[in-house]
């Protein structure tokens, strides 16, 4: 199993970890050479990271943003977790329009 980060340190960094003991491949990291202050900027979100969650049908999706203020309301934190269903498993890849999870910066 494995995790990635993508935040902003000075420019834009990520990072790709792996939890699975010994086997576990080695964990990567890097950033962009873009300039803090270009994160977002030319595209409609300046200035911030987008998070696009694709989800398998309309009422998936309904469910994850009705958990996510639950937890808001639970907590009274600033901090959104949406639980997003794996698509089908393909044999490739595919075109990144069909992942589910993308930071677009």
């Amino acid at each position: 199993m494995g995790y990635g980060e993508v935040g902003s340190n000075g420019s834009v960094h990520w990072k790709i970890g792996y939890d699975d003991g010994a086997n576990a491949p080695a964990d990567h990291s890097d950033y962009d050479t873009r300039k803090w202050e270009e994160i977002g900027k030319g595209k409609d979100h300046d200035g911030s990271f987008r998070v696009t969650a694709r989800f398998k049908t309309p009422k998936a999706a309904q469910d994850a943003l009705t958990a996510a203020q639950q937890q808001l309301k639970a907590t009274g934190g600033s901090v959104v977790v949406l639980d997003v269903g794996k698509r089908p498993k393909k044999t490739e890849a595919g075109p990144t329009y069909l992942w589910e999870l993308r930071i677009d910066w």
